[in-house]
C-alpha cells in the first residue's frame, strides 16, 4: 500500500520473490486444469503457483491436491497414485439409488455393488434412496483430505439424520371438480437442485417432493399448472380452480392446425383438430402463448377469467 501526496516524490523498494513452478506427474500437462485462489488456468511448462496457497489440479474428472514446495523447489500434482475412497452400506438396505453430496450438490462417485467409490474428500453426506425412504435418508460421512492411503467406510443404518418426512415436503392434492385420475407432471427446485417426475395421481391424494424449501410446479395434460412455495407452511395444498379455457387454433384458411400452447409457463400440445381444453384454472389473470408446430409463428395474449367460467377462444396463428 502506498500513500501518495501531491507534489511529493516517494520511493518504493520492491523485492521480487520467485514462485515455484508446477510439475505434473502422471498426466499430460496440456490437458490439466489448475485451480488456485479462485482462479483457473491451464497447466504448462512455466505455470507457477504461490508457495503456500491451496491448489488442486484436474484432468478428465480426476482431481489431486497440489503438494507443498519440495526439495527441487517445485510443487507437484501427482496423478500416478489417485486415492479412491469407498463408502459402504449393509446389503439388506436394498438401496435403489445412492449418491454422495457436498453442500447440497452431488459429487462424482461410481456405484460398485453396495458401495460408492470416489476421489472426493472432506465432510460429505451419503444419501440412500430405498423403498422405506423413497425421498432419501442422509448419513454423515467424513473422508480424509490429507495425502495417504484410501479409506473404506461403512455407514451405520441407524445413524440416518433425516427421515423420509424430514428430507422433503408432502403436498395435499385437492382434486379438480371432475375428480378424474391424471398423470401429473411435477417440477421442483430448491434453487440448488432440480427434481422432475411424471406419476399417476396418488391414491391417497398426497404428493411427496424431495425439498423442504423451494418452488414446486404441478400440472397435467389437461390441467392448469399450480405453483407452490415450500417452507411457508408445513403441509401445502395444491387446489385447482373451477374455471376452464376452451381453445381452437387455426391457420390462414381458418382450418384447424396442430400447435403448442404455453399457459402460465407450462406447455400443452394441441392435436391436428386444433382443440385444447384446460381445466382447473384459478379465477384471475393468466398468460398464454400459442406457437405453430414449426415454431415460426406465435401469438401471445393475457386474459381474465372468473370462477366457474368456461372461456372459449379462437386463435389464428398463420398470417394477419
Amino acid at each position: 500500500r502506498v500513500n501518495a501526496v501531491k507534489g511529493a516524490i516517494g520511493r518504493i523498494d520492491v523485492t521480487a520473490v520467485p514462485r515455484p513452478i508446477l510439475v505434473v506427474e502422471g498426466g499430460g500437462e496440456e490437458r490439466v486444469k489448475v485451480y488456485c485462489g479462485g482462479f483457473e488456468t491451464d497447466a504448462s511448462d512455466d505455470t507457477c503457483l504461490p508457495p503456500e496457497a491451496p491448489a488442486v489440479a484436474n484432468i478428465d474428472d480426476r482431481w489431486v491436491t497440489v503438494g507443498p514446495v519440495e526439495a527441487d523447489g517445485a510443487r507437484h500434482a501427482d496423478f500416478r497414485t489417485l486415492r479412491r475412497h469407498r463408502v459402504r452400506w449393509p446389503a439388506g438396505l436394498a438401496v435403489e439409488n445412492a449418491e454422495l453430496r457436498y453442500d447440497h450438490r452431488a459429487v462424482l462417485a461410481q456405484r460398485d455393488g453396495d458401495s460408492l467409490v470416489t476421489q472426493a474428500a472432506g465432510p460429505l453426506v451419503l444419501r440412500l434412496h430405498t423403498k422405506a425412504a423413497p425421498l432419501g435418508a442422509d448419513y454423515d460421512v467424513t473422508l480424509p483430505v490429507d495425502d495417504g492411503a484410501a479409506v473404506d467406510v461403512v455407514v451405520d443404518p441407524t445413524s440416518a439424520k433425516k427421515s423420509t418426512s424430514a428430507s422433503g415436503a408432502r403436498i395435499s392434492l385437492l382434486r379438480p371438480s371432475d375428480r378424474s385420475d391424471r398423470v401429473l407432471e411435477v417440477a421442483a427446485t430448491d434453487f440448488r437442485n432440480d427434481h422432475y417426475e411424471s406419476l399417476p395421481w396418488p391414491s391417497n391424494d398426497r404428493l411427496d417432493v424431495p425439498f423442504r424449501r423451494g418452488v414446486v410446479r404441478i400440472g397435467a395434460d389437461d390441467l392448469a399448472p399450480i405453483r407452490l412455495y415450500l417452507g411457508e407452511i408445513d403441509v401445502p395444498a395444491a387446489e385447482w380452480g373451477t374455471a376452464s379455457l376452451a381453445l381452437t387454433v387455426t391457420g390462414v384458411s381458418d382450418k384447424a392446425v396442430a400447435a403448442t400452447v404455453v399457459l402460465d409457463g407450462m406447455e400443452f400440445n394441441v392435436g391436428t383438430d386444433g382443440r385444447l381444453e384446460v381445466l382447473g384454472l384459478l379465477a384471475g389473470v393468466h398468460q398464454a402463448l400459442v406457437l405453430s408446430e414449426d415454431r415460426t409463428h406465435a401469438k401471445a395474449w393475457r386474459f381474465s377469467i372468473a370462477a366457474r367460467q368456461r372461456l372459449e377462444k379462437r386463435v389464428r396463428i398463420f398470417g394477419p
